[in-house]
């Protein structure tokens, strides 16, 4: 099911647009995905990441790059940053890179310290030429059984990336693994 809308695709120019309550904002051009964040990144909205991907994949050939605006982000929780690292994962398969733009405070400090980093170059600044193309669309939340599939994987690429964020996410990624078995056998 997609969470998001193509509104505009041809041989040189892809759009996606979407936003939800938390106000996230995407862009797709010539195989170069951008994203705003206006809000909270968190759980809530984490599962927009790895649609996005999903669908961008699927009508591109290649992904060479990901702009990630946090400028008006006003925090990011684990979900999110794992969802992101597994963006920036995905990308680097493909031979691209993802950039993060106007990360301050927290949030960069969250950043560095899950060791995205690693994976995506951090820039101070944010003016970034295409925001003034971003379109608005409902997106729709994620079942539960959705995020809980999303969450368990965030965590995990979190996990994968250190072995302080093994330790600081090991509860949760068995909690969150014995969650899913349980549903699994009833189902």
């Amino acid at each position: 099911m997609h969470r998001f809308a193509v509104v505009d695709w041809n041989a040189t120019h892809l759009m996606f647009a979407l936003v939800n309550d938390e106000g996230i904002w995407v862009h797709a051009e010539h195989s170069v995905l951008w994203l705003k964040v206006n809000g909270r990144g968190s759980f809530q909205n984490a599962h927009f990441l790895k649609d996005l991907l999903e669908d961008a994949l699927a009508h591109r050939e290649r992904i060479t790059s990901a702009c990630i605006d946090l400028s008006q982000c006003t925090g990011l929780d684990s979900t999110f940053l794992g969802a992101l690292a597994g963006m920036a994962i995905q990308i680097k398969k493909c031979g691209g890179t993802t950039t993060i733009f106007g990360a301050s405070g927290r949030n960069r400090e969250l950043l560095e310290n899950m060791g995205l980093n690693l994976l995506v170059t951090l820039k101070e600044d944010s003016e970034i030429p295409c925001w003034q193309t971003l379109r608005k669309h409902n997106g729709s939340v994620a079942d539960k059984e959705s995020a809980a599939a999303i969450m368990l994987e965030a965590h995990e690429t979190l996990a994968e990336l250190s072995q302080k964020n093994q330790t600081q996410f090991q509860n949760v990624i068995d909690y969150l693994r014995k969650r899913a078995a349980k549903q699994n056998s009833l189902t």
